[in-house]
């Protein structure tokens, strides 16, 4: 027998010899994929360890989360000033967050909240792909996708109910599969769908719109009927919320407002993984990483689970079409357009597919993590400027006895960020002081923690202290703070003193009327955000805590 020809004999062990080697690489290319996903979680986890975090709702959450472990102290009110009401649908975010306080103090915990949410869609994201029976490798552009619109926006409840609404769109994708149906195996979408819910009521409609797509693409239209089923116990708690929440100090509900078209696709990058349209990163991540998966796909020729491909296809065209349907402001939540593209992303992700050959396979996912770590530098970067630039304000704040009423004054523009990231950054410092009052969140009747009923926020007039932000280093102290200054750190500075409200109006915006537009247009120009404005109140340019 010729030498180039095995025996009979050793062609089992060859055959053998071959798998083992096949199955060696696919494990170490497994090791490699998940190694690759660890490293871009603790990438993403980095913003959140700088002395400031500059997102822009989270100074509010702070201080909800403060308040609500606080209510009987008496730099708080001593329990007459503030309810707490935990049984609402953004309750779920001070449950989860007060354990967290009493062990690591409220800033620590609501950093590792805000992590949770970007690390969890990451997470529910690769899981979804698994059961769709897409390729889970793909999800490592997940990752940066986590650090969407809505996490740059500081919505903390809305991002700890995203990845939550993802594992409910696996759950209904299970349901449509299954050849019987039982009441039990409904239990897990149920629970996931009031989980979600208590997180944010945004949820319900989200969750009911997958359970209904997810088995029309199964071509199961019957397993809709059954993934609602799931969804009733939500639906009813949902009522009872509605019909049982109090009303708040402004006008409610916030009347429907719409964005048109056109500012919404202007919009679409920025709503992936950026703050405003005029940001270059989110648009450079964008295009990289359709180059990445273009050159996967096409040198990939294998496609595993056509059926999971196409329900990925209705489920990514109907958020995205629902961006456009839904109205930019309802029910006290502002810029829900903006909440739908990293849902839809996640979904349009199992479009593509990666090769299977572990050493295209390596190739593939390692260009995938290139990209997605090159945003995160990015997203560091930015964070990382801002922190530089807010954190001696709050050093500013910390400095003060606990209990200080402390009256903060901002400009709202960074030289960093792009949008109002200053607008609630006042509950930052408030929060540090150990202060007790805030006129943004607090007058809100769907916030966990608020004021109590018949309390209104005192003047602005009643602060012992003011921390003025100027508009750059160079500003000389204007004329109406005359107090005495106990604090500098350009282009901030603290005084000892009471501003009078007209003063304070004179220093932000040269005698502007008494409206928070004309005050905002007159220190950054025309906003878009000025016309029928409902928080058209001075509480929001001044942060009193607790009245006399």
């Amino acid at each position: 027998m010729s030498a180039s020809h095995p025996s009979p004999s050793r062609a089992p062990e060859a055959g053998r010899a071959a798998r083992a080697r096949a199955a060696g690489s696919a494990t170490g290319v497994e090791l490699l994929e998940r190694g690759l996903f660890a490293l871009l979680l603790a990438l993403a986890a980095a913003p959140l360890l700088l002395p400031t975090v500059g997102l822009l709702d989270y100074p509010e959450h702070l201080l909800q989360l403060t308040l609500a472990g606080h209510l009987g102290e008496p730099a708080f009110g001593g329990g007459a000033l503030y309810r707490a009401h935990l049984a609402s649908p953004y309750g779920g975010m001070v449950l989860l967050g007060r354990p967290l306080a009493a062990a690591f103090g409220e800033d620590a915990a609501l950093r590792l909240l805000v992590f949770a949410g970007i690390a969890g869609f990451a997470l529910a994201a690769r899981h979804l792909l698994g059961a769709l029976g897409r390729d889970r490798g793909l999800a490592l552009l997940a990752v940066p996708l986590g650090w969407s619109w809505c996490a740059w926006m500081g919505f903390v409840p809305f991002l700890l109910c995203l990845p939550v609404v993802l594992l409910c769109g696996a759950e209904a994708w299970r349901v449509a599969l299954r050849p019987a149906v039982r009441w039990t195996h409904l239990l897990p979408l149920a629970a996931l769908a009031l989980l979600a819910f208590a997180f944010h009521p945004f949820a319900l409609p989200l969750a009911a719109l997958l359970a209904a797509v997810l088995p029309l693409a199964a071509g199961r239209p019957r397993r809709a009927v059954a993934a609602g089923l799931a969804l009733a116990p939500t639906l009813a708690a949902a009522l009872a919320w509605l019909v049982t929440r109090p009303r708040g100090l402004h006008p409610e509900p916030l009347p429907l407002f719409w964005w048109t078209v056109s500012s919404r696709f202007e919009w679409l990058c920025a709503y992936l993984n950026g703050l405003g349209p005029e940001e270059l990163r989110p648009k450079l991540f964008a295009g990289a990483a359709a180059l990445v998966l273009a050159g996967a796909a096409l040198a990939s020729r294998y496609e595993a689970s056509p059926r999971g491909r196409r329900a990925c296809a209705i489920a990514a065209l109907a958020l995205f079409l629902a961006m456009f349907a839904v109205p930019q402001q309802a029910m006290d939540a502002w810029g829900l357009p903006g909440r739908l593209p990293p849902l839809a992303a996640a979904f349009a992700l199992g479009l593509s597919r990666l090769p299977r050959r572990p050493g295209r396979r390596a190739l593939a996912l390692a260009a995938l993590a290139a990209v997605s770590a090159a945003d995160l530098a990015g997203v560091h970067a930015q964070l990382a400027a801002f922190s530089r630039e807010a954190t001696p304000g709050r050093l500013l704040a910390a400095s003060l006895p606990p209990g200080t009423d402390l009256q903060v004054v901002f400009r709202l523009t960074s030289r960093h960020l792009p949008q109002s990231v200053y607008r609630h950054f006042g509950a930052y410092h408030v929060a540090a002081a150990g202060g007790s009052t805030n006129g943004g969140f607090l007058e809100m009747p769907h916030q966990p923690v608020r004021l109590a009923s018949g309390r209104a926020l005192p003047p602005p007039a009643l602060a012992d202290h003011v921390l003025l932000q100027a508009e750059d280093d160079t500003c000389p102290v204007p004329p109406p703070l005359a107090g005495e200054l106990v604090g500098a750190a350009p282009p901030l500075w603290l005084f000892r003193g009471r501003l009078p409200d007209a003063g304070w109006r004179l220093v932000l915006a040269g005698g502007a009327p008494r409206s928070r537009c004309r005050l905002e247009e007159a220190l950054n120009g025309p906003s878009p955000w000025c016309r029928d404005d409902p928080y058209d109140d001075d509480a929001w340019w001044a942060w009193p805590p607790s009245p006399r």
